[in-house]
């Protein structure tokens, strides 16, 4: 989790910055790095173009979801998940009968549940190099559900305003007016069912930031990768999806939610459609 944060944080603080810093060089990362520096320069002046939050997650969850979904996971499981202040608290002491009922919740309520988790991690505040930021995330959505496959997208939203107060001294103050006071990160990863109970594997589908495209995006992030060596675009976005879909679902090595309820009844998750909406459902052996 601190790995995806720390990517996260590195992508949103400097992207505009090593752009700039790099735009002179573009004969060098054309014919030396294979990077389009055209689409490099295209990012930089979409990436401080204002992204309509409202427009941009139209599938935002509240309150109200994290509370049902709460609920349904109680209802079936004696109150596992307890509530207190805001911080919720997974209750293993509490796994100690069979499961109820299977489980299954939309995409809104999955998305409060994940939200929460990282809310609770120092306050949703995180430090990098004396900065302090605010990660957000703001929306989950369920797409394209297939026979074995469904869509999973986020959006994460990260303040870098503290950081961007600092770009007083050169060179970065030349670079102060491209970098936003707020990047959206828009991954979307597809999740595999694979044929054993609980088995899974992610493939990246699309990432973007802010207003860029996809293509403008990936040239952005391969030269921060070159300077810093966080991964190319298709990584950072299996890092954000594993770490959700992980969360949710889990391993033997890494237990989710779905696999920590094996001891009480689960027997394999799944992506199902109810009423014309997706659903993850958590399935029973009972």
């Amino acid at each position: 989790m601190k790995k995806l944060f720390k990517t996260l944080i590195i992508c949103g603080s400097i992207i505009g910055v090593i752009g700039v810093c790099v735009l002179s060089s573009h004969l060098v990362l054309k014919y030396k790095y294979n990077i389009d520096s055209i689409e490099v320069i295209n990012g930089l002046n979409n990436i401080n173009k204002k992204v309509d939050e409202d427009k941009a997650c139209s599938n935002k969850f509240n309150e109200e979801d994290k509370e049902k979904a709460i609920e349904i996971i109680n209802a079936s499981t004696n109150d596992f998940i307890q509530n207190d202040k805001d911080n919720i608290v997974l209750d293993y002491d509490r796994l100690v009968n069979e499961m109820q009922t299977v489980i299954e919740l939309n995409d809104r309520e999955v998305g409060a549940i994940c939200s929460t988790y990282l809310d609770n991690l120092k306050n949703n505040k995180f430090e990098v190099g004396g900065f302090t930021f605010d990660v957000q995330l703001l929306e989950l959505t369920f797409n394209d559900l297939k026979e074995k496959s469904c869509d999973l997208a986020t959006v994460f939203k990260i303040s870098v305003s503290s950081f961007k107060e600092q770009m007083n001294e050169f060179p970065l103050n030349i670079a102060k007016d491209m970098v936003p006071n707020d990047i959206y990160l828009f991954s979307t990863v597809t999740v595999n069912k694979g044929d054993s109970a609980f088995e899974y594997s992610l493939s990246s589908t699309s990432f973007k930031m802010n207003t860029c495209t996809i293509k403008q995006t990936s040239s952005l992030f391969e030269i921060v990768d070159l300077v810093f060596d966080i991964g190319n675009s298709s990584q950072i976005n299996l890092l954000i999806g594993s770490t959700i879909v992980d969360g949710l679902i889990g391993t033997e090595t890494n237990k989710g939610l779905a696999y920590n309820m094996k001891i009480v009844g689960a027997s394999d998750y799944n992506f199902v459609e109810k009423n014309d909406e997706i659903l993850f459902r958590i399935e029973r052996d009972i």
